[in-house]
């Protein structure tokens, strides 16, 4: 385990200080109690806050998605895929950055809150008026996006999400199985746990595939978040998720329907420039992080599901 005690960095936090270190991991922006994204300045001044996103990571990607789909003039510092260094999520020097000396995601987070305690994690957002970290959370992010652009961009219906209780509904359910989903088989750690988690994601991604059906998108058959939450685990699964979380018995393109709105997702010029598939596979095989690689505490390893002959 990696992450901040008291603002100071440990490339390895000892098992006598984990619970202590996980009940004090809510990251406490420096903000006041209370405060949060200024979207009315994010509308009209998105150059007054900064990103820092890895296109390797999944929640990232959404924040990446918006931002380039609404057009949004707001800067971005892109983190290196590799994880599995003593330092965590780095990137190279930037001098334009709100942070200009750091080359270390925890040396902003550190900027921000000097006594900061938690995980270092993408994305986080920063505030230059406040001159710190207004948000770490991936949909809290995206969701102001669309907020403070609904209405500004050639397609409206993409900031239409939560207003619709039956799109809010579906957006849920695809964090929840599918994008989460792949999570709770990369980090099983026992075989009834794998078992579990991969027969409830084959099941969701077939009950998704007949939702779909012959429309083009996932909701109303119009392009909503709903299409931009799912995407970042379509794009990743075959050519990361499936070798390196060992879902060895089916691929994406093995359900059809899905298949082909990844495909129609791609078309788009805006939506394939978010694409890094050189940066998945660094961060899914270079990373002993995923516990399903790694033996159990009685020395076994978990035998993943693959195709039948």
């Amino acid at each position: 385990m990696r992450g901040m005690i008291n603002g100071v960095w440990h490339a390895k936090i000892h098992k006598e200080r984990a619970e202590q270190y996980a009940k004090l991991s809510n990251f406490p922006i420096s903000l006041s109690e209370g405060d949060e994204i200024d979207i009315d300045r994010l509308a009209h001044n998105p150059s007054s806050f900064h990103l820092y996103a890895a296109p390797a990571c999944p929640f990232a990607h959404r924040t990446l998605l918006a931002r380039a789909l609404l057009d949004i003039d707001l800067p971005v510092t892109l983190i290196n895929p590799w994880l599995g260094g003593p330092d965590g999520w780095f990137f190279p020097p930037d001098q334009t950055a709100p942070v200009a000396q750091a080359t270390k995601l925890w040396q902003v987070y550190a900027a921000s809150d000097p006594s900061y305690t938690g995980r270092v994690t993408v994305p986080a957002l920063w505030d230059k008026k406040a001159n710190a970290i207004v948000s770490v959370e991936s949909d809290e992010i995206t969701q102001s996006f669309l907020k403070a652009y609904a209405g500004k961009m050639d397609r409206p219906d993409i900031a239409a999400s939560r207003q619709d209780p039956e799109l809010a509904s579906l957006c849920d359910w695809i964090k929840e199985h599918i994008n989460d989903g792949v999570y709770r088989i990369g980090f099983a750690q026992d075989q009834f746990s794998y078992d579990q988690a991969y027969g409830d994601l084959e099941r969701a991604l077939a009950s998704l595939d007949a939702r779909l059906g012959d429309n083009t998108y996932l909701w109303n058959n119009t392009f909503s978040e709903a299409d931009l939450l799912l995407f970042p685990t379509a794009v990743r699964f075959d050519v990361a998720y499936h070798g390196a979380f060992q879902i060895l018995g089916f691929r994406w393109k093995d359900f059809g329907n899905l298949q082909r709105h990844l495909e129609t997702l791609l078309d788009d010029p805006l939506i394939a420039a978010t694409v890094s598939a050189a940066d998945y596979r660094v961060h899914y095989f270079d990373d002993d992080a995923f516990s399903i690689r790694h033996p159990g505490p009685n020395g076994r390893y978990i035998v993943p599901h693959t195709c039948e002959l």
